[in-house]
C-alpha cells in the first residue's frame, strides 16, 4: 500500500509503503521493484523528496529488497512508530 497525505504533520508519514506483499512464487520476477519504484515516481511527480517504508524484522524481512532499491538503512527495522530523529524507518531520498 501506498500513502501520499502531504498535510500530515508527521513528516515520515507523508510519503510512504507499507504492507506491500508479493507471493513467494512471484518473487525475483520485478513486480515488487515496479511497485516500489511506480510509488517513487508518483511521490516525485507529487513534490515529495522522500518515502518511508514501515516493515517487520525477522527471517523473511523485506529489508533488503528496499535497500537494494537505495533506500537508506533505519536503526531497526520495526514495525512500532517512533520520532523521525530517531531514524527507524528506512528512507529513500530523492
Amino acid at each position: 500500500m501506498a500513502a501520499f497525505d502531504p498535510d500530515c504533520p508527521i513528516d515520515y508519514f507523508r510519503c510512504g509503503i507499507w504492507r506491500l506483499n508479493i507471493a513467494a512464487e512471484h518473487q525475483k520476477k520485478g513486480y515488487g521493484k515496479f511497485a516500489v519504484e511506480a510509488v517513487l515516481a508518483e511521490a516525485h511527480r507529487r513534490g515529495e523528496a522522500s518515502a518511508t517504508v514501515l516493515g517487520v524484522p525477522g527471517e523473511h524481512s523485506p529489508e533488503p529488497f528496499y535497500l537494494r532499491r537505495g533506500f537508506q538503512p533505519p536503526a531497526s527495522f520495526t514495525n512500532a512508530r517512533s520520532s523521525p530523529a530517531s531514524g527507524s524507518e528506512p528512507r529513500r531520498q530523492r
